[in-house]
């Protein structure tokens, strides 16, 4: 079996699993009692080890302290990878509250699911997600889409992934800057204004970037950890994410159309903070991420923990910032 596989096989395996292994280890060490070879005592100690650590580690300090996942999408590109292997602290929102700005486990609401087309994960288990956590109860969080106009046209990152060629499935990515635009295929390339109006077919003309972000508090966050801004523009309105897309123009509510009138009232209002017991949580890789601002805001009691570091693979051993 891979280290991946068997890695992520007793990290989901269930107590009433443990149980039962217990149960047989020790029924092999009151078998092993009393004979007197040096296998015997060697083999009862083993047992007696295995016993120990298992208790330990899947009845103590997993429920109540530290867990392992691993990341089976590229939602929080570049931070956390496919495949990484992370160890959680499950200890630490027992004793603090969640801190903006942590990256953060939790068992995804059914809506989550319902956005993602995902099936429900089988044996009524949990499914956990892992994102950035943007903003806690209070906090009022807006986004702003960003853009490139190129003389009179103006292109989104669709038009920039186009224009590049890029394939999202490959995480390629374009990320707009103050003075250019970033392109990642196997490393960044910065596109000065000049470079961008030959790409466009349109040498000498007016180029200006508008890159997007996001806005906690009324303050422009600094964010170096995400793969794209935002191509999105979105706002919090009655606690549910009001997400616009910049090509067409339509508006999302919690994932869903909205009615005219609906459209018509969310338009004029300002985004509000958010609500007693809720969070806002976002994908590092802001373009292609399920998350707050595609369902609307998380329940806080369904956190688990915050991510701490990445175990494996082994030349991916860091701590997450």
């Amino acid at each position: 079996m891979h280290v991946t596989s068997l890695a992520e096989t007793l990290a989901d395996l269930h107590v009433s699993t443990i149980v039962w292994i217990v149960v047989l280890l020790s029924i092999v060490r009151l078998l092993l009692i009393g004979r007197v070879s040096p296998m015997s005592r060697i083999t009862r100690e083993l047992v007696e080890a295995a016993i120990i650590a298992l208790v330990l580690v899947f009845m103590i300090i997993q429920p109540l302290a530290a867990k392992s996942f691993y990341i089976p999408s590229g939602s929080m590109i570049p931070s956390l990878k496919e495949d990484d292997h992370i160890f959680v602290n499950k200890f630490l929102f027992r004793v603090e509250k969640p801190k903006d700005g942590e990256v953060v486990v939790f068992n995804a609401p059914d809506v989550a699911l319902k956005v993602a087309q995902e099936p429900p994960a089988p044996n009524g288990n949990p499914t956990f997600y892992i994102k950035r956590l943007m903003g806690t109860p209070g906090d009022t969080i807006e986004v702003v889409g960003g853009y490139v106009t190129i003389g009179s046209r103006t292109l989104s990152h669709e038009d920039l992934r186009q224009l590049f060629s890029l394939q999202d499935s490959d995480h390629q990515h374009v990320k707009i800057v103050d003075n250019g635009v970033m392109v990642y295929n196997d490393g960044w390339t910065h596109y000065t204004s000049d470079e961008l109006a030959v790409k466009n077919g349109t040498p000498g003309a007016k180029v200006v970037f508008h890159p997007g972000y996001v806005i906690r508090n009324n303050v422009k966050l600094d964010e170096p950890y995400t793969a794209e801004d935002p191509d999105y523009s979105l706002k919090i309105i009655d606690g549910k994410s009001v997400r616009f897309d910049p090509d067409s123009a339509d508006a999302e509510v919690n994932g869903l159309s909205p009615t005219f009138s609906e459209l018509n009232d969310i338009q004029n209002k300002k985004s509000e903070p958010l609500l007693p017991g809720e969070a806002f949580v976002m994908g590092d890789n802001r373009n292609d991420s399920n998350d707050s601002t595609c369902w609307g805001p998380l329940d806080i009691k369904r956190m688990v923990g915050n991510a701490c570091f990445i175990f494996y693979p082994f030349d991916r051993i860091q701590t997450i910032r």
